[in-house]
C-alpha cells in the first residue's frame, strides 16, 4: 500500500505507473515502477540517479560549469594554447557527465528535453573539434590550423550561451539537493511538480518539516510551495498544527487554520497539551469526512511523531503506543535512501506517548490526579567510566513545566552532598532544600569533562517524567531510557551498567 496524490491508499495490485519528478533538467524519474525497463539495469540506474541528485554531484557540476564559463570568456578574449589543453579536459568531463545522465534517465527521457539535447550537441561537437585540433600533426600548416582555431572559437560561442543557461538552472538543482541532504532519508512527496519534505502517515494525516521562508527555504520546505500543495490537494479541508516553540510564520498562508503548541526541540509536550491536541484533531476530522491534519515541527520527526502518535492512540489505529510509534517510523523513513530511523527516537517522547495511552484508557481523557513529590536523592550508577570517574564533573538542573526549580553541582556540593562509592560504582547525591515538583518534570545533566559527549540540549543527558506515574517513590532509567545516551554511537562512554535513579518523598 502507498499514499496516492490525494493522500489515499493505492492497492498494490493496480498497474504500476512511471512517476515523473519535474525539474529544469528532468533529473528525477521514478525508475522503479517502469515495468518496461530491463531488470538488469534498473538498480544501477536508480543508484546512478541518486548520485546525480546528491549535493556533492551538484556542487561538482556547478564548479565545473563555472570553471568552463570563465575559461571560455578568457579564451575568447586572449587565446593561448594552454587554455585549449584545459578546455579539452573539461570537455571530456562534460562528455562523461552527459553519458551518466543519459544512462540514469534513459535515452527517451533525456532526448525529450531540448535543453539537454542542446547541451549534448554542443558538448559532442566541442569534443570532436577539440580532439581534432589537438591532434593536428603539422602545426606549420597555418591555413589548416587557422580554420580549426576559428571553428573551435565559433563552437564555443553557443557553448557559452548553453553554459549560462545551465548555470542558472543548476542553482535550482543545487537548492533541491541541499533540501534532500537536510531531510536525510525522510520520505518526501515527489509528484505533480512538487518536491517537499512531506509524507502521508495515513490518508488523514500529513507529517512535514517546517514551512520556511527566506534563507531557511533554501534547505527546508518553502512555505509558498507547501500552501500551493495543500490548496491543490485538500482545499479548505486541512488544518495545520505547528509544534515549534522556537519559530513562527504568517498563518494566512494556510488561511489562518493553524493551531500552535509550544514544544521545545527534542523535548516533549505537556501531557495536558497532548490531551488538548487529541480533542482538537478529533473534532476537526469529525467536522467533514474529507478533512485532514498537517503536523510539523522543525524536522517533522520527533515532536511531529509524538503528536501524530497521540492521534493514532486516540483513534485506535493500533492497539498500543508502541505499535503506533513503530508505524510512524515506518511511514516516515525512506529505507531506499538510507537506513537511519526517522521516527520518534528520544526515550522521553516515547515515554510520553505511553503516558497518553494510560490517560485515555484509565482516565477517559481526564488528567491524572496532581501528585506532588519531593526530589530527595539522585543516584548515578556506573559512573567510574564516565568523565572524572567520580561524578565531580557533573552538575544538573531540575525543571517543572519548563520553569527551573533547582540547580545542583556535584563538584562543589552546591545545594547537595555528593558521595562516590567505588564498591557500588555510583555517585549518590543528596539534595539540600530539595524542590517539590508536580506533573511535567525535566532533569538535565551537564559535564565539565570534554570526554563526555553532548548532543540534544547541549547537555550530557536529560529526561522527562510525569509525577503521577512514579511508582513506589522512585524511578530508575538505564541508558536506553535516557535522552542522548540512548544513541548506540555513544555507548563507548555510557556503558551497559550506566543508569540514573531518582528517589522521592511525599510532601
Amino acid at each position: 500500500m502507498s499514499a496516492n496524490a490525494n493522500g489515499g491508499q493505492e492497492d498494490a495490485s493496480t498497474e504500476p505507473k512511471t512517476v515523473i519528478h519535474v525539474d529544469d533538467f528532468g533529473f528525477r524519474e521514478a525508475l522503479e515502477t517502469n515495468n518496461r525497463e530491463d531488470t538488469w539495469c534498473r538498480e544501477p540506474r536508480k543508484k546512478t540517479l541518486r548520485i546525480i541528485e546528491s549535493l556533492a554531484f551538484r556542487l561538482a557540476t556547478m564548479a565545473l560549469i563555472l570553471l568552463d564559463l570563465v575559461l571560455v570568456i578568457v579564451d575568447l578574449a586572449d587565446p593561448k594554447p594552454a587554455y585549449d589543453y584545459v578546455g579539452l579536459v573539461i570537455v571530456i568531463l562534460f562528455v562523461i557527465e552527459v553519458g551518466v545522465r543519459i544512462f540514469a534517465l534513459g535515452p527517451e527521457k533525456f532526448f525529450s528535453n531540448w535543453i539537454m539535447v542542446l547541451d549534448f550537441a554542443v558538448v559532442l561537437l566541442t569534443f570532436i573539434v577539440s580532439v581534432v585540433f589537438m591532434s593536428v600533426p603539422d602545426l606549420s600548416d597555418t591555413a589548416k590550423l587557422g580554420k580549426l582555431v576559428v571553428l573551435a572559437r565559433l563552437i564555443r560561442l553557443p557553448r557559452l550561451v548553453a553554459l549560462v543557461r545551465v548555470f542558472l538552472t543548476e542553482r535550482k538543482n543545487l537548492t533541491k539537493a541541499t533540501r534532500h541532504v537536510v531531510s536525510q532519508n525522510k520520505k518526501r512527496y515527489e509528484d505533480d511538480g512538487f518536491d517537499l519534505d512531506l509524507c502521508y502517515i495515513t490518508e488523514k494525516v500529513i507529517a512535514m518539516s517546517y514551512p520556511s521562508s527566506g534563507l531557511m527555504a533554501m534547505y527546508r520546505n518553502p512555505i509558498k510551495e507547501v500552501a500551493k500543495f495543500l490548496d491543490l490537494k485538500h482545499y479548505n479541508r486541512y488544518k495545520v498544527y505547528n509544534l515549534c516553540s522556537e519559530r513562527y510564520y504568517d498563518s494566512s498562508f494556510f488561511h489562518d487554520r493553524v493551531e500552535r503548541y509550544l514544544i521545545d526541540d527534542h523535548n516533549v509536550p505537556r501531557l495536558s497539551d497532548m490531551v488538548k491536541f487529541a480533542n482538537s484533531v478529533r473534532d476537526w476530522l469529525a467536522a467533514h469526512e474529507q478533512n485532514i491534519i498537517v503536523v510539523h515541527c522543525k524536522g517533522g520527526k520527533g515532536r511531529t511523531g509524538t503528536m501524530i502518535c497521540t492521534y493514532m492512540v486516540d483513534s485506535d489505529i493500533y492497539e498500543n503506543a508502541k505499535e503506533c510509534l513503530d508505524f510512524f517510523g515506518l511511514k516516515r523513513t525512506d529505507y531506499q535512501q538510507g537506513i537511519k530511523f526517522q521516527g520518534v527516537e528520544t526515550p522521553s517522547q516515547n515515554r510520553y506517548v505511553g503516558y497518553f495511552e494510560t490517560v485515555k484508557k484509565e482516565f477517559n481523557y481526564e488528567m491524572p490526579p496532581d501528585t506532588p513529590l519531593i526530589v530527595r536523592k539522585i543516584i548515578i550508577h556506573g559512573i567510574s567510566s564516565i568523565g572524572n570517574g567520580d561524578g565531580s564533573d557533573f552538575w544538573f538542573r531540575i525543571f517543572e513545566g519548563g520553569k527551573q526549580v533547582g540547580e545542583f553541582d556535584l563538584g562543589i556540593n552546591k545545594n547537595c552532598i555528593a558521595e562516590f562509592s567505588r564498591e557500588t560504582d555510583s555517585a549518590v547525591v543528596t539534595l539540600r532544600n530539595p524542590p517539590t515538583v508536580l506533573n511535567d518534570v525535566k532533569f538535565s545533566f551537564f559535564s565539565r569533562n570534554r570526554n563526555v559527549p553532548t548532543a540534544y540540549e547541549n547537555c550530557a543527558f536529560f529526561f522527562w517524567i510525569y509525577t503521577y506515574f512514579i511508582q513506589d517513590l522512585k524511578i530508575k532509567l538505564d541508558r536506553t531510557q535516557l535522552d542522548n545516551p540512548h544513541k548506540s554511537k555513544t555507548w563507548k562512554v555510557w556503558h551497559e551498567n550506566f543508569a540514573v535513579e531518582v528517589l522521592f518523598d511525599q510532601p
